[in-house]
C-alpha cells in the first residue's frame, strides 16, 4: 500500500500504520519512507537541491517534513487523542447472550448518536451505532428497532444513559419521553465536559500488562470513529472533535457519538476506580438491573 501523509486529519489511521510498521509488530507491517529529494532524476540536486530549499523556506518545519520529507506529523487539536485505529478498531460480533446497553445523545442538525454496547468482561466493546442527522428521536428508535441487537420488543436491552438535556421539551416531546414509551429505561446525571473526556481517555488506554484497550469499536461504527480522528464521517459537516486553537477548549461540534459514551460511562462507572454504586437520575417506568462502578 503506498500513498502520502499531505491529506486531511481524516486519515490518522495511515500514520498509525506507518508508525506501527517502524517497530516489529503483531501485524507483521513494515513501513517505508521516501522522502521527494529521493527522486534526483527530478532532483538532481537531492536534499539541498534548489526547488526543495524554495519549498522548505514557504512552510513550517512540519508541514515540510509531512510533505516532503515523508515523517508523519500527529494532527494536534484532536479532543481524543488516545483513540488509534489500530488499537481500538476491531471487529465486534453481536453476542445474543449478552445484554446490550444503549449510549445516547439525541440531536437533530448536527447528529444523533446511538450507540449499542456490549460487556465482553475484560473490554466494552461498541458493536453498532445509529449516527443519523435531521431525524427526529422517534424515528430513531425505529430504526434501532430494526437492528439485530433488539430482540424480543427490546427485552434484552438493559437500559443505558442519556444526556440529562434529553429530559427537557423543546418545542416536542422530551427525546427521553419517547425511549420511556419504547420500553427502555435510561440512566441521566450531570457531566462536567472535561470531567467526562478524562473519563473517556481513560477507559480508551491500554491495560498496562495486556496491552488490550478497555473499550474496543466496530468498524462499521464510523460515526463514533470519524469523530476521534480514524475515519470520513457519515454526516454532512460531520468530522474529527476538536479543540479551539486559542482557547484549547472543546468545541461543540463533531462530539455526538463520543459525548454519548461519556453519559454512559459516567452513568455506569462513575468517575473514581473501585467498586461503588453510583446515583445517577433514573428515567424508566420499567424494572431494570442495578448499575455499578468498575475500575
Amino acid at each position: 500500500m503506498a500513498g502520502t501523509f499531505e491529506q486531511e486529519d481524516y486519515i490518522s489511521w495511515y500514520r498509525e500504520l506507518f508508525a506501527l510498521g517502524q517497530a516489529p509488530n503483531k501485524l507483521d507491517l513494515k513501513s517505508f519512507s521516501l522522502p521527494t529529494w529521493t527522486n534526483t532524476v527530478i532532483f538532481p540536486g537531492g536534499r539541498n537541491d534548489p526547488e526543495i530549499l524554495n519549498q522548505e523556506a514557504g512552510m513550517t518545519p512540519e508541514r515540510f517534513q509531512e510533505r516532503f520529507g515523508g515523517v508523519p506529523c500527529p494532527k494536534t487539536g484532536r479532543v481524543v487523542t488516545e483513540f488509534a485505529n489500530a488499537i481500538h478498531v476491531k471487529e465486534c460480533p453481536f453476542n445474543r447472550d449478552l445484554p446490550v446497553e444503549l449510549a445516547v445523545d439525541p440531536g437533530y442538525r448536527g447528529a444523533c448518536a446511538v450507540l449499542a454496547i456490549q460487556d465482553y468482561g475484560e473490554q466494552l466493546a461498541i458493536i453498532d451505532e445509529v449516527y443519523v442527522q435531521g431525524v427526529v428521536t422517534q424515528d430513531v428508535i425505529t430504526i434501532c428497532e430494526l437492528r439485530e441487537w433488539w430482540l424480543a420488543n427490546g427485552e434484552n436491552i438493559a437500559g443505558g444513559a442519556i444526556d440529562i438535556y434529553a429530559t427537557k421539551h423543546q418545542a416536542m416531546p422530551a427525546p427521553i419521553e419517547a425511549w420511556i414509551a419504547s420500553g427502555i429505561g435510561l440512566l441521566s446525571k450531570q457531566v462536567g465536559v472535561e470531567d467526562g473526556i478524562d473519563l473517556l481517555r481513560t477507559h480508551l488506554k491500554q491495560h498496562p500488562i495486556t496491552g488490550q484497550p478497555g473499550i474496543v469499536i466496530d468498524p462499521k461504527c464510523r460515526g463514533i470513529i470519524s469523530e476521534c480522528g480514524g475515519c470520513p464521517s457519515p454526516v454532512t459537516n460531520g468530522g474529527i472533535w476538536m479543540r479551539h486553537k486559542e482557547t484549547l477548549k472543546p468545541i461543540e461540534r463533531n462530539d455526538h457519538a463520543c459525548k454519548a459514551l461519556i453519559y454512559f460511562l459516567a452513568n455506569k462507572y462513575g468517575f473514581t476506580g473501585g467498586w461503588k454504586r453510583t446515583k445517577p437520575i433514573r428515567f424508566y417506568s420499567l424494572p431494570r438491573i442495578d448499575t455499578f462502578v468498575r475500575t
